[in-house]
């Protein structure tokens, strides 16, 4: 039966996934822009970052605590 981490540990590797398809995205449609509306887009993207990395940090804190519990059954 699926528990509770296994739902976030699945919502964090999509969150991740859905973000990066959403970096490249990004960077394809931007291609075609001129100068400030650069500067606008990677003002987006660093904010898009900025988010992926707390996701995925709280993804990796939901791991070890998988993963110590596991460890603490076992005992």
């Amino acid at each position: 039966m699926v528990t509770h981490h296994h739902h976030k540990a699945f919502i964090g590797i999509a969150s991740v996934v859905i973000l990066v398809v959403g970096l490249y995205l990004g960077f394809y449609l931007a291609s075609g822009l001129e100068t400030v509306d650069l500067a606008i887009v990677n003002i987006g993207l660093t904010f898009t970052s900025l988010i992926m990395l707390l996701i995925t940090g709280g993804l990796v804190l939901e791991v070890r605590d998988l993963l110590l519990d596991s460890k603490r059954r076992k005992k």
